[in-house]
Formats: C-alpha cells, structure tokens, sequence
C-alpha cells in the first residue's frame, strides 16, 4: 500500500464517494498507529536539531577554559599579595639592595603581564547558525577591555558540537507536536445531538480521543451512524464543518456500495459471522468433487476421424482385411448360401462312409467291426465205409459202401 498526501485521501472520501478496499489502506497507512514507534527521520526538522544539540564533552571543556582563567586571576592576585609583602619586608627591614630591586622589578613586569590578559568576562553568544564563546580581556594599566568571539563547532549529522537556541526551540516545538500525535486517531464514532455547536462538538472529540489537553488534528472527523452525519475539523480556521452525509449506497452492476445477501438458490448469502458463501455451493462442490480430472462430455468415436488430437479419434484401429469370394475346390472364400443348406443337412458328428475291414482290430478305427461273432472251424467230412477212429465233434461222416 501507498502513502497519500491528505488532498488525495480528501477527495476520495467526499460525499457521493464510494472508496474502494485499497483506499481504505491507504487512508490507514497514511497515519501512524498508536502502537507504532514515529522513527526519527519521519519528525520534520528532527534530526538537524538533534544534531545541532551541545555535546557535553565540548560543555566540559568549556567550563575547564573558564577554571583556567579564574585560576589565571587567582595566580595573578597571588602575585599581588607577594609585591605587597615583600614590600612591607622592605619598609620593615630596609633592605634596598640591588637584588631586593630586582626582584621586585621582575615580580612587577610578571604581574603587569599577567594583569594585562586577565578574562574579566565570559559569555556564550548564540546565532541562528553559530555558538560562540565571547571571552572579555581587561588591561588593567589602561582599563580596555578587548572582547574576542571563539566560534564553537555546531553539531551537525557528521561532527559533535553545540545547539544554537533556535535550534533547541524547534526540537522543543517538534518534540511537542510528536506528543500530539500520539495515540491520536483521525475518525471518532460518537453520538451527536440535534444541531450540535462547537463546543459540544469538541467535548464529544475530547471524549472520543482522551487527549483533551491538545488540539483536534486537521482532518479528523466525528461519525454518528445513528444519524448518518460526519463532522470535520479543519485547522486552517480551528472550526467543526459538517454535517456531511455518511451514507454508503448499495452496489449496482456498475458501481460500487453494499453488497445485501440473499437465500436465493445462486445468490450470495451473509453467514452469521458476517462472511459470505454462495447458496448451493456445496451441492455442486460435491457434484464437482465427483467428476474426474480432466473429464469432458463424451463425443462418439468417428472411424474416419484422422486426427490423433480429436476426442472422436480411434486408437489402435485393426486393419480390416479385404472380403474374399466364396469358397471353391480349388481356393478358399466365403461358404455359400447353397453350401450352407447342406451343410445344415449333415448331421451332427457326420463322417464320409469308411468299408468295414473284418481284419481290424483297432476300435478307434473307422473300419473296426464291433461285436463280430466267432465263426467256427470247418467240419471234417469222411467218405468211408466206417467212422474214423479220429473223429472230432462237428465232423461229418458220410458211409460210401
């Protein structure tokens, strides 16, 4: 989501409007939450101010500069305080030897010296660019003073230094208006009474917010749903303007608004907990969860179609052979109709005649004679005038006398 200037988060809410979902974003990530920490970068001015500020180890050596000159002046009275004692030993002894002379002499050059670079004054001067330090000398011999400005390095994003007083003024002022903005929100709802004034106005914002101590931000808004009004604050004139209307029309084919829900087999419908489902969804997910991948309406097979990409394509096609004639002695073919009928004229397990061969005695043999009777000898027959002797039962016995 983006961040708006507030003319372009303006004109989206105006009457008639209808913001969309992510203007709605927008408008939130325009403005810091309560929860969120405002970096530093994001405080106008912030920064250059902070960065100017004084750093107590430049402080520090300020104030040793101003020790060191007391210390100065304190040795310098010191030196007075020996003049005047060795004078005194002088008067009282009447020492008045060249060395009690010179030494008096060179006390006096150390202390005129001294005297004629003492720091009477110390001052910071501040200027909306610069610090300085004003250091005051006084000649004691002629009474001038002699004041010279020291420059002192002003803090900035690359070097430590001191914080001219504007500098602080504005980190004093962004510090305050950072405090403002805190735990502040741009719409508040409320209940409005009839032809509400201005100060009941600002005493229902001062409510709403909790921050009664500090000024309404520009552009917020009081919102009663009940009456269906918004008032706005605007800074530019520190007044409430309003009211506004807050309705929200309800959506068309072609614009936006409320969406109402409907039992309606195929219209949406409003759950308890304010999602939406489709009526009659779940008879068709589960309609649809029966239907496999890929699955398509079938399409009869076409044994002429050609192409391997069609849905009517046969695969694996045999090759049909060509019809031959019909059978004869000499070549293979269809039956006739005439073969056929007699063919249908054979009885069942029909065979071609085989002759019978008494001599057979395979039984699987088409020529096999089953049950054949046993066929007796051939009688002997005698032609004599008596029976043989030798005769066999069956023989025939013919007397020739």
């Amino acid at each position: 989501m983006a961040i708006r200037d507030r003319n372009t988060l303006k004109n989206w809410f105006l009457r008639g409007m209808k913001p969309l979902a992510n203007q709605f974003a927008d408008w939130i990530d325009s403005y810091w939450h309560k929860n969120e920490q405002i970096p530093m970068t994001s405080v106008e001015d912030l920064a250059s101010t902070l960065n100017s500020k004084a750093e107590k180890p430049l402080l520090d050596a300020l104030e040793q500069q101003v020790d060191d000159a007391l210390v100065q002046l304190q040795d310098a009275l010191n030196q007075v305080a020996n003049v005047i004692y060795v004078c005194e030993d002088l008067v009282n002894t009447h020492n008045t030897s060249d060395q009690a002379h010179q030494y008096i002499q060179n006390i006096i050059v150390s202390l005129q010296t001294r005297l004629n670079n003492v720091v009477s004054d110390v001052d910071i001067v501040s200027e909306p660019a610069v610090v300085k330090l004003s250091e005051t000398k006084r000649n004691s011999a002629t009474g001038a003073e002699t004041t010279t400005q020291i420059p002192l390095p002003v803090a900035s994003t690359t070097q430590h230094g001191v914080m001219p007083r504007e500098a602080y003024a504005q980190m004093q002022n962004n510090t305050s208006r950072i405090g403002a903005l805190e735990g502040r929100s741009t719409r508040y709802a409320v209940t409005l009474p009839n032809n509400p004034t201005q100060s009941q106005l600002t005493a229902l914002y001062n409510s709403a917010s909790g921050n009664s101590g500090n000024p309404a931000i520009d552009a917020v808004r009081l919102v009663d749903v009940q009456k269906n009004q918004v008032w706005t604050w605007f800074a530019t004139d520190n007044q409430w303007h309003g009211p506004e209307s807050d309705t929200v029309q309800q959506a068309t084919n072609t614009s936006l608004g409320i969406v109402k829900g409907s039992t309606t087999m195929g219209k949406v419908f409003v759950e308890t907990d304010g999602t939406q489902s489709l009526n009659g969804w779940d008879a068709v997910k589960t309609k649809l969860d029966g239907v496999a991948a890929g699955a398509e309406v079938n399409v009869q097979s076409d044994w002429n179609q050609s192409n391997s990409a069609s849905d009517d394509f046969i695969k694996n096609k045999p090759t049909i052979p060509t019809i031959p004639g019909n059978a004869s002695g000499s070549a293979a073919g269809l039956m006739s109709a005439a073969d056929k009928t007699k063919l249908d004229g054979v009885a069942a397990g029909a065979e071609v005649n085989v002759q019978s061969d008494w001599n057979v005695s395979d039984s699987s043999s088409d020529a096999f004679i089953k049950n054949k009777p046993a066929i007796p000898a051939r009688p002997a027959v005698y032609y004599q005038a008596s029976p043989p002797a030798t005769a066999a039962a069956g023989d025939i016995f013919v007397p020739n006398s």
